[in-house]
């Protein structure tokens, strides 16, 4: 069963995060079908390319593939096609009726991918939410929840699928009364008792769904509590998730929340980070318990407790010293990340932060001298102290640190006129041209000339983003 939730979606979603269909020539299934013709061949997407997609869903021709490749690149045209893909609904709305289950399940599939402009297919996946076969209800009740809000006048029959036979049905039920969000709210009563079913991706969902309600599932806030304890690593994170979304955060609950800093899974150790940075000033009870996540061994752990900490007001600079070791270890590649959040953080905390920061230009590693120029920047005029030592970085034998003192230099304003002398040379500085640009026009040196160089540099950037893209533009039929 849980094979059938899974492995449906696997090849679509790593062609969705390729984000071109050419990319996915070479990881997905699309491959079966127009590998073989060359970019010069293809043209752009339009409506009127579907019935002939449609055709081939409904008829696959052997020698390409079965249905589930031609469907692969029925779904990726849709999504290539944007907003404008609202052209295709009329033609797949009569596949909802299609006597095969493999083109009913896949109509509704390339419905929810078209989401609220397909609102008018609604009245014929209600109809599907009784289908006999179970992946076509999934489906169904998928593409219900993607329309949103437009669905609310569906959450009678979506609550109804909540109690249906196969747990993936709940799974997918759940989840779309979550994207319906607070019109779901009548649903509530029947989602509670979904957080102790059987199946983990079941309880996910539920309190995924109650957290997305909002408000009127405060009634849900206990059960959540418990589901903290849950023996699945992503109920916890989801019930934790849920109870930062639903009303004003009681101590009560940020007390039970807590102790999850503590979960032996990251993913869990991170979500918790984040859930209290969003309560802000309100958590700061936890900021003794996010301070030792700043040595996490996971990156994302402590990226997220560094975040949360910026959330949190001055009560957080306490944290400073903590910070200021994580800017400086930035443990390329994966420790990049948690290295640029506590600038970011340091950079909120303004001149408590500064005396440490300042002495990080001259650090002999390039990434923290960045992150220290980056800091500097998110106090701008405050930081103009800085500004006899981040002058000298435009000279820095570091490309990124050259670019970041001049986008730092541009943000503190008049004080930093003094450094347009040394900017100007970095505009025949081809990694650099940008941050030089960029500072000369917010400085006020020859306003006109600056936008029109920066014009020129984008027009070149798009010119090559078009050229590397030219492939991704496929509908071959």
């Amino acid at each position: 069963m849980r094979k059938r939730l899974d492995q449906s979606s696997r090849s679509l979603q790593s062609i969705f995060k390729v984000g071109t269909l050419w990319g996915a020539l070479v990881i997905g299934t699309v491959d079966r079908a127009i590998a073989q013709s060359p970019p010069s061949s293809l043209h752009p997407c339009t409506s009127k390319d579907i019935p002939a997609l449609i055709e081939r869903l409904k008829n696959p021709n052997p020698n390409r593939g079965d249905r589930t490749g031609e469907a692969d690149i029925l779904l990726v045209v849709l999504e290539r096609m944007g907003t404008s893909a609202k052209d295709a609904v009329p033609q797949l709305m009569p596949l909802l009726e299609d006597s095969d289950v493999t083109v009913r399940y896949y109509a509704a599939k390339a419905l929810g991918q078209i989401g609220a402009s397909a609102k008018d297919a609604i009245p014929q996946l209600i109809l599907l939410l009784k289908d006999s076969n179970p992946g076509t209800r999934d489906e169904a009740a998928n593409a219900l929840g993607k329309m949103g809000a437009s669905a609310k006048d569906v959450v009678p029959q979506l609550t109804l699928l909540l109690e249906d036979s196969d747990s993936s049905v709940h799974f997918y039920a759940a989840k779309a009364l979550g994207q319906i969000g607070t019109p779901a709210k009548d649903a509530i009563p029947q989602l509670i008792p979904l957080l102790k079913e059987p199946d983990p991706y079941t309880r996910r969902s539920a309190a995924e769904a109650l957290g997305l309600i909002g408000e009127p599932a405060i009634v849900a806030i206990p059960p959540l509590i418990l589901s903290l304890k849950d023996s699945d690593s992503y109920v916890r994170s989801n019930a934790a998730k849920a109870l930062g979304l639903i009303g004003k955060p009681a101590k009560e609950t940020i007390l039970q929340l807590m102790p999850l800093l503590k979960d032996p899974d990251p993913i869990v150790r991170s979500d918790i980070a984040k859930v209290l940075g969003a309560m802000g000033e309100a958590a700061n009870v936890a900021i003794p318990q996010l301070i030792p996540l700043l040595k996490d061994s996971a990156p994302d752990v402590r990226g997220s407790a560094a975040e949360a900490l910026g959330l949190m007001g001055e009560a957080a600079n306490v944290a400073i010293p903590q910070l200021i070791s994580l800017l400086k270890n930035p443990k390329y590649p994966y420790g990049v990340f948690a290295s640029i959040k506590a600038a970011s953080t340091l950079g909120k905390m303004g001149k408590a932060a500064m005396p440490r920061l300042i002495p990080l230009l001259k650090a002999p590693n390039p990434y923290v001298r960045s992150n220290a120029v980056y800091a500097l920047r998110q106090m701008g005029a405050s930081a103009s102290v800085a500004i006899p030592q981040l002058m000298p970085l435009l000279k820095d034998p570091d490309s990124n640190v050259r670019s970041s003192a001049a986008y730092a230099l541009g943000d503190m304003g008049a004080p930093a006129k003094t450094a347009i002398p040394q900017l100007i040379p970095l505009l025949k500085d081809q990694r650099s041209i940008l941050g030089a640009a960029y500072a000369l026009e917010k400085l006020g040196y020859q306003p006109e000339a600056m936008r029109k160089l920066q014009q020129e540099e984008k027009s070149r950037g798009l010119s090559e983003a078009f050229k590397a893209d030219r492939g991704s533009e496929v509908c071959k039929l």
